[in-house]
């Protein structure tokens, strides 16, 4: 990461070689689990639109900059879309030069909206990704490993999710996203209901077990799908979506025998279940569609790579 937030230190150059740190650092997330580099991969996206992600980025870095250099009042201030180009202009030559100004302006702000809303426009996009900058640099400079690091993990987190939103395009609003531990939660319980609600049974139906295999089970009345949609309020709908849509992506990845290691490891282990679970809350999904492969499996790498380094630090502490 770049230490020096002077003067000296152009804001173009600032945005630009933090751009190149950050998608550094999420390499084997954003590339299907590859070595391949993922700031590469995000400039060769440019023609689907992947690379709006990088242009929200560099918006966001400049922002954060001015903030260093002149202090942050009540929020960061949006800069110019000329001096954002003029920023990936230095960064990917090529890139830049297949847009106008307007084009990327307008593209990336409608990625940005479209995220802000699926997150309940708690905050805009630009202000949440400048202040997880703000909060890296500010760290370092007075040498704050926690906030500098709640920071850098907030930033790195942000990117991987714009990213997967960035590969599904302009094809409509994305599904409000939930919090991961209650999605958890709910999920397990859904799933838990299900399969229990077999008991003094009559008819043959087919049910979802937890892992996602459907097997035949006999009921009464209701439906074992039904009735673990009961376990959720009404106003549970974007959860009970998601857990839907994450049983028919698992049914349907058995269906197609799929060897992915990834997903052969979420059906083996705990703790990569777990990280497929939690994408499967905040992962981009449109609508009654489904979730992509790509995007699940991005954010699945990217929230087993948080678990397997909590579980590191937990042992060395012990």
């Amino acid at each position: 990461m770049p230490q020096d937030t002077e003067e000296t230190v152009h804001p173009h150059d600032f945005a630009a070689e933090l751009a190149r740190q950050v998608y550094s650092d999420l390499t084997g997330v954003l590339t299907g689990g590859d070595d391949k580099d993922a700031f590469s991969v995000t400039a060769e996206g440019g023609a689907e639109g992947r690379s709006r992600a990088l242009w929200l980025l560099l918006r966001a870095a400049l922002a954060a900059h001015r903030a260093l250099r002149f202090g942050l009042d009540n929020a960061f201030a949006e800069p110019h879309s000329e001096d954002v180009l003029d920023a990936l202009s230095m960064l990917v030559p090529e890139l830049a030069a297949s847009a106008d100004h307007a084009t990327w302006h307008e593209q990336g702000e409608r990625l940005a909206t479209s995220i802000s809303a699926s997150e309940g426009d708690r905050e805009a996009l630009h202000q949440a990704l400048a202040r997880a900058i703000y909060r890296l640099y500010d760290g370092l400079r007075r040498e704050d490993e926690v906030q500098g690091g709640r920071g850098l993990v907030e930033l790195r987190t942000m990117l991987a999710h714009v990213d997967a939103a960035a590969q599904l395009g302009a094809a409509g609003p994305l599904s409000t996203v939930v919090r991961p531990d209650r999605f958890h939660d709910d999920f397990l319980r859904y799933v838990e209901v299900a399969q229990n609600h077999a008991a003094d049974a009559q008819q043959a139906v087919a049910t979802l077990q937890r892992d996602g295999r459907i097997t035949a089970i006999v009921t009464q009345d209701v439906h074992p799908v039904e009735q673990a949609r009961e376990t959720l309020a009404d106003d549970q709908y974007a959860e009970r979506l998601r857990i839907e849509a994450l049983l028919d992506f698992l049914s349907a990845l058995r269906r197609s025998a799929s060897d992915d290691p990834l997903l052969r490891a979420c059906s083996e282990n705990e703790t990569a279940f777990t990280a497929l679970v939690t994408a499967a809350a905040t992962v981009p999904l449109r609508g009654q569609a489904g979730f992509e492969y790509a995007a699940l499996a991005q954010i699945t790498r990217y929230n087993l790579r948080l678990l397997q380094s909590a579980a590191a630090q937990q042992a060395r502490a012990h």
